[in-house]
């Protein structure tokens, strides 16, 4: 226990504390906005504090992480190397309420190149109408006789339904007929034709080296979930941000993983993908 001279002292310091945990907390909501983000951002975490990645030639360290094969699932633990005295596990999620890409999602139309997308999760669409947006995609790209990873991110929007359109105008577009309608949610690139998105995407891409086809990405081969632009922020008392209430569980089992010192038994932090879909197929 700390003894502080004056209560004063006391309060500072853990004024000082405090602020470092919420810069550190809103600096992790804005790194994990993807599950994969989300595992990356853990990972860094943990490393930071001295966990290292498991390795099967190795004995089980006292502070280690795993990570599955597709990056989006991640188990931290901490041993003091007799485990059958019992276990301490924290369940947690990396996924979140978003959009996400069907099978054939880019589609040219009149007035430029949309994003068709779908709902993973429970979601209420008025919110995501009109503001900016960040597509963060992969896609398996063919590379001669074998395909590579490419992430990828580009900015989008979905447009809202102007009230200054003519009334016949609004009676023959489905937009404004059935407002919100989750078929209607489809995410607006700006770009002309689907050449020049594909060449956005490309310039915006991890590998310059491989080029994205229109195969590539209406195939199967791409997944994309669709995120806020905007930053996380600090509204007074509260913190404003993106996946909070998903991803405020993932931070606090991974920091309290951290702080244990000499534990009594085995503690573990999981923290794993399809939660909000209850799907056991592979995320990406």
């Amino acid at each position: 226990m700390v003894k502080y001279k004056t209560s004063s002292e006391a309060l500072r310091k853990s004024k000082r504390n405090l602020g470092s945990l919420v810069r550190e907390y809103m600096t992790f909501l804005d790194n994990a906005r993807t599950p994969t983000m989300a595992v990356k951002a853990a990972q860094a975490m943990l490393e930071s504090n001295g966990f290292v990645k498991y390795d099967e030639s190795r004995h089980l360290p006292y502070r280690v992480y795993f990570i599955d094969r597709n990056s989006v699932n991640i188990a931290a633990v901490v041993t003091d190397g007799n485990e059958d005295k019992g276990l301490n596990i924290a369940g947690a999620h990396v996924d979140f309420c978003t959009l996400t890409n069907k099978v054939v999602s880019a589609v040219e139309k009149s007035d430029g190149v949309y994003l068709d997308t779908r709902p993973y999760g429970g979601f209420y669409p008025h919110q995501w109408m009109d503001r900016p947006l960040t597509i963060i995609g992969e896609t398996l790209a063919q590379n001669g006789d074998k395909r590579e990873l490419v992430q990828w991110r580009i900015p989008g929007n979905i447009p809202e339904a102007t009230i200054h359109n003519p009334d016949n105008l609004r009676e023959k577009n489905p937009v404004y007929k059935e407002a919100f309608k989750l078929e209607n949610l489809d995410v607006f690139t700006g770009y002309k034709s689907l050449r020049s998105f594909l060449s956005a995407v490309n310039r915006r891409s991890s590998n310059k080296s491989v080029k994205i086809t229109i195969d590539d990405f209406n195939s199967g081969f791409t997944h994309f979930y669709v995120t806020p632009s905007e930053k996380t922020m600090k509204l007074g008392n509260y913190i404003v941000g993106y996946g909070y209430d998903d991803r405020s569980c993932l931070f606090a089992a991974l920091k309290a993983l951290t702080m244990i010192k000499d534990p009594k038994y085995t503690c573990i932090a999981l923290g794993v993908a399809r939660e909000e879909i209850g799907s056991s197929s592979v995320g990406s």
